[in-house]
């Protein structure tokens, strides 16, 4: 298992998790990627969308898990990931409990990648915020 912190908009940090979604959906060995959302806007969809509508062609499992909160998921994002038949779950939870997970996770047969983060699905986040997120790489036997 390897192991990386990457925090992007922090000095010296190069790649962003934007860079990451964008090459895990170019790599063929993956095949599945699910994503768990608190907020979604089209700005971070677009970071990875010419990625991930390549990718639909390809991977059998592609599922988007949302939050949706008065001013956090926009229903541009929903209308683009469901036009696209992109399998999407969407949490509408009380004042007092808030679905808040941040993670991507990519499979394939023989690896896996998981990315946990403090960003949203949102440009800012993705590419330009002070962001923390780890990276997870496996070898699956």
């Amino acid at each position: 298992m390897k192991v990386t912190f990457i925090g992007h908009g922090l000095k010296g940090s190069k790649e962003t998790v934007g860079d990451y979604i964008c090459s895990s959906l170019k790599d063929d060995s993956y095949d599945s990627f699910t994503v768990f959302s608190a907020f979604t806007r089209m700005s971070g969809i677009n970071i990875f969308k010419k990625e991930l509508l390549k990718a639909k062609e390809t991977y059998p499992d592609i599922k988007f898990y949302l939050g949706i909160v008065e001013r956090g998921t926009s229903k541009e994002a929903l209308d683009f990931l469901l036009e696209n038949n992109i399998d999407t779950w969407i949490f509408c939870t009380n004042s007092s409990i808030m679905f808040h997970p941040k993670i991507y996770f990519f499979k394939g047969k023989n690896k896996a990648r998981f990315i946990t983060r403090s960003s949203n699905l949102t440009k800012p986040s993705l590419i330009s915020n002070i962001e923390a997120s780890t990276l997870l790489e496996l070898a699956l036997v």
